[in-house]
């Protein structure tokens, strides 16, 4: 037995068949693999039952599970330390006259993939149902399971182990099959002490500023196409990088839009809740209708996106020395979190306070530290090094405000999937200490700016792919897995927009053949929004080999994402055990929602 606390793929090798103990090992970093076919989960629960008999732990602060509603709990338990949260606690119904408790528990230190199922196995064999009477299934988890039982010693199966092999060889099968790659991840060590994301999956959608003019889509639609109830976090794009290395907010064309954010005032019908705005609020705009929109859906979290392909000219300035981060941060802390506005011009709207409880956190979106990105940036040789600095002082005056209102602020950023880039510019295993999660660019793989067509966000890099980089989404994530960064960080982004050639001649089904240049959008040359591609003519194709599909009229080609490319997406996800998905951006999905449906329902 185990000393108390002790992991038990850490104990003497006396106490847990050490083969046993490398195959759960080995399993636990591909636990999702199981989430897919109900065989396999059942197998995967019989093993975790087999690990699970431990003394009770040493105690901390005491907990109450969350309980469904109408629903008593039967006693309240006390957190093991070293443990983050219960995963589920069950009442075995028996004829007997004493019925024992099963507890699951998170570890704190345990990376972790899907598996609200691991209680779900009846512990004894006279146990012939068993209810759900409290839990908290807001963590996924390993198949290498901490169980606290109130009742009993070990319970065995001793054919789990072989069973668990044929179900991993099934599931791999299947995988392989289906054109998956499965990336061998393992638990990194955290620099800065923030665990890897162990929640449910992460669904991140990006609300642009400017997506309430033309495109005419306000945060109203993120209600109306129910995708607020499908999304995790919203990424507002974008604030800007002042020439001094500030935040700042202003009306001015191409560096502000503080109309947009929090002064233009919203008609009845085109606001979230259906009350119109007034002139004497402190606060109205997007900003405003985000307010409205976390108070409906109070899980929402909301975070102010800084810099993005216009707006990152600055970040290497912002970032260069402690004293210019230390200003840049506060600025940013100040404007946005503690939500002090400035009031502009003849406007009423902002002022001390006025946008506080808007967002819960910050991304950081420098393109690029350390290589091109849009034509003026300033760019540094140091520029990596002082990124992680730079997410060091956020991550510091992020605690230390939190601290002072009693609230967590997340931090994360968007990072690119060019090895190269990579490499130039992000320190990988420290970066991601600092980060709650990293959202990786999984598009604008290739486009129009090439005169070969292609998948501007393919999965994979099949054979007959001409480019000589190869890139691909699993690239992307194997070389931060390579260089240190827990899987369950690592958020994959999946584009609600297409990118066009046009020319295109009708070979091959237009993939892979020369053009004339970018096919003509609604809104830019060469890229179209999904909900516009949707209602094209034309052919439709897909290759589960790149994990893409594309569309092609016998001239035009065009490259983009569909719900059946977004289920393999989001099993790729699933089977990596990686954090979850990213989309850019919300306003390219259709009125009901079709494309963050789809992410929806893959990763639950």
């Amino acid at each position: 037995m185990p000393l108390p606390g002790t992991p038990w793929r850490d104990a003497p090798p006396g106490d847990v068949d050490p083969e046993t103990i490398r195959e759960v090992d080995r399993l636990s970093q591909r636990g999702a693999l199981y989430g897919h076919w109900q065989k396999q989960r059942d197998h995967a629960a019989r093993l975790a039952a087999a690990a699970e008999a431990y003394p009770r732990p040493g105690r901390s602060r005491t907990i109450l599970p969350q309980l469904p509603r109408n629903e008593t709990p039967v006693g309240i338990g006390l957190m093991p330390q070293g443990f983050d949260s219960v995963l589920s606690e069950f009442v075995p119904e028996r004829t007997g006259s004493s019925a024992s408790r099963t507890r699951c528990w998170r570890p704190a230190d345990v990376g972790t993939v899907e598996a609200e199922w691991l209680c779900q196995h009846a512990p004894d064999s006279e146990i012939s149902t068993v209810k759900k009477v409290s839990g908290n299934f807001l963590r996924r988890t390993n198949l290498h399971r901490y169980v606290h039982r109130t009742r009993t010693g070990p319970h065995h199966d001793g054919g789990g182990v072989m069973r668990m092999r044929t179900a991993r060889a099934a599931a791999a099968a299947m995988l392989v099959a289906a054109g998956l790659a499965v990336v061998n991840v393992a638990t990194q060590a955290n620099a800065a002490g923030v665990a890897a994301t162990a929640g449910p999956y992460v669904k991140v959608g990006y609300f642009t500023q400017w997506g309430i003019y033309r495109r005419n889509f306000l945060v109203k639609n993120l209600h109306t196409s129910a995708m607020a109830a499908k999304l995790t976090h919203i990424n507002y794009a974008f604030a800007n990088v002042g020439a001094d290395g500030r935040c700042f907010e202003a009306n001015q064309a191409g560096v502000g839009d503080a109309w947009a954010d929090y002064q233009q005032r919203f008609k009845a019908g085109d606001s979230v809740d259906g009350v119109g705005d007034v002139i004497s609020q402190p606060l109205a705009g997007n900003f405003n209708q985000l307010r409205k929109l976390k108070a409906m859906y109070p899980n929402l979290k909301v975070q102010l996106s800084i810099g993005g392909w216009s707006w990152s000219k600055y970040f290497s300035d912002a970032a260069l020395t402690p004293a210019s981060r230390q200003a840049f941060v506060s600025s940013c802390v100040d404007l946005f979190l503690k939500g002090n506005l400035p009031i502009i011009g003849t406007s009423p709207h902002g002022g001390p306070g006025s946008a506080f409880g808007v967002f819960d956190g910050i991304d950081l979106d420098w393109e690029w530290p350390g290589s091109e990105g849009n034509t003026g940036n300033v760019v540094r040789a140091q520029d990596k090094q002082n990124l992680t600095l730079l997410a060091a002082e956020f991550r510091r005056q992020l605690d230390e405000y939190g601290a002072q209102v009693g609230r967590r602020y997340s931090l994360t950023a968007f990072l690119p999937a060019d090895p190269a880039k990579i490499a130039a510019g992000i320190e990988v295993a420290s970066l991601f200490g600092y980060l709650d999660f990293a959202t990786v660019q999984g598009y604008d793989l290739h486009g129009a700016y090439e005169p070969t067509t292609n998948h501007q966000a393919q999965l994979f890099s099949p054979a007959a792919d001409p480019a000589p980089e190869r890139f691909s989404v699993d690239l992307a994530v194997r070389t931060y897995v390579s260089g240190g960064a827990p899987a369950a960080k690592l958020v994959i982004g999946i584009p609600y927009y297409g990118r066009g050639w046009t020319g295109v001649t009708n070979v091959n089904n237009g993939l892979y053949r020369p053009s004339s240049g970018p096919a003509r959008g609604t809104y830019e040359a060469g890229i179209e929004d999904y909900k516009k591609l949707v209602a094209k003519n034309g052919s439709r194709f897909y290759d589960a080999s790149a994990g893409a599909s594309w569309l092609f009229d016998g001239r035009n080609f065009w490259s983009y994402d569909d719900p059946q490319v977004i289920a393999q997406k989001t099993a790729y996800v699933k089977a990596n055990g990686l954090g979850g998905t990213m989309a850019w951006s919300l306003d390219g999905d259709t009125d009901t929602g079709t494309l963050t449906t789809a992410i929806h329902n893959g990763l639950n």
